[in-house]
């Protein structure tokens, strides 16, 4: 089973800047793009300590928390000073574990290439799967739900759609394992 199927079952949040973050929700990924936050924009180069408070900020939120925070006065000097008290710590680590979490809980599944270049969304990847799945779970649980099982969701309705590009587990299960004899003969030379 991919990954992302997993995810969707079985995940543990990390504690990051001395906060535990939620499950990653697509409200998550798309107030973050929105920011432009180097996390999930790579093509802003080097985070700070106070792009990562903020992402911590958000993902330690819901929907609802957010939409009364993000507004209010005072919210970036808020962040500004909660993140002069998190110097002390290791901001490479606590980066990484950020980086990790949004890498591992925003995959997507595997699927076969019908063409060489993916065509691209005229709207933000997160919301078409909050569009997607909304009629079937709910406005609140379509935001807030974790981005694995919005994810999966989406992904099997496509199916249901007449979407035949998702690998299936056997194809995915030895790909995997012909890429993993190739790095164990790589290795071995």
């Amino acid at each position: 089973m991919q990954q992302v199927f997993k995810n969707a079952l079985f995940h543990q949040e990390p504690t990051v800047l001395k906060r535990r973050l939620l499950p990653l929700s697509c409200y998550h990924v798309l107030v973050l793009m929105a920011a432009d936050n180097p996390y999930v924009v790579k093509q802003v180069p080097n985070p700070t300590l106070i792009d990562l408070a903020f992402g911590v900020a958000v993902c330690s939120r819901t929907r609802e928390q957010c939409e009364i925070w993000l507004p209010a006065d005072g919210m970036l000097d808020g962040i500004k000073a909660w993140g002069k008290t998190c110097r002390k710590m290791d901001f490479r680590a606590e980066g990484l574990s950020f980086e990790n979490y949004l890498a591992d809980y925003s995959a997507f599944p595997d699927r076969w290439s019908k063409t060489k270049t993916p065509t691209p969304c005229q709207h933000p990847w997160p919301l078409l799967v909050v569009v997607t799945i909304m009629p079937m779970v709910g406005e609140s649980r379509a935001w807030n739900m974790p981005l694995p099982e919005a994810i999966s969701l989406w992904s099997a309705y496509q199916e249901t759609q007449g979407d035949s590009s998702l690998k299936t587990d056997w194809e995915y299960n030895a790909l995997a394992a012909l890429k993993a004899a190739a790095i164990r003969k790589e290795a071995n030379k």
